[in-house]
């Protein structure tokens, strides 16, 4: 016959009790916190458990469709889209309806038919005043 099982020891999860703390405590209360309960932590850990909270809320926000976080680095950039570029790459075109609203698209033709219309009526305005 077995012995009975000794009952596991709870495994600690450092970054859910880092994520338990508060925002606004201190990396280095958060290490004292942690060395209370018998955690090892380090101020540079808890830093990156708290930024990598704070970029899966990000992303989580970004694909539920609402608005993004907005952080320190995304706060002068409208859309998630543009903000995850990266230094040194081109801003993404983002078109409606398949490019309806591109320069070539349903804007440019208005543009070009305004552009013919007030070039008609100044030759027409000038022809007349100038006696031609």
């Amino acid at each position: 016959m077995k012995p009975p099982k000794k009952p596991a020891a709870a495994k600690i999860n450092k970054s859910a009790f880092v994520r338990s703390l508060p925002a606004s405590m201190s990396a280095t209360d958060a290490v004292k916190a942690a060395a209370a309960k018998g955690i090892k932590l380090s101020d540079k850990f808890v830093h990156t458990i708290r930024y990598n909270a704070k970029v899966a809320a990000q992303k989580k926000a970004s694909k539920s469709g609402s608005a993004p976080v907005a952080t320190a680095s995304t706060a002068s950039t409208p859309t998630a889209s543009t903000a995850a570029r990266g230094p040194g790459r081109p801003r993404k075109v983002v078109a409606a309806a398949g490019g309806a609203w591109t320069s070539s698209g349903l804007v440019g033709e208005i543009e070009r038919i305004v552009e013919a219309k007030v070039n008609a009526l100044l030759k027409e305005r000038l022809g007349a005043l100038l006696g031609g």
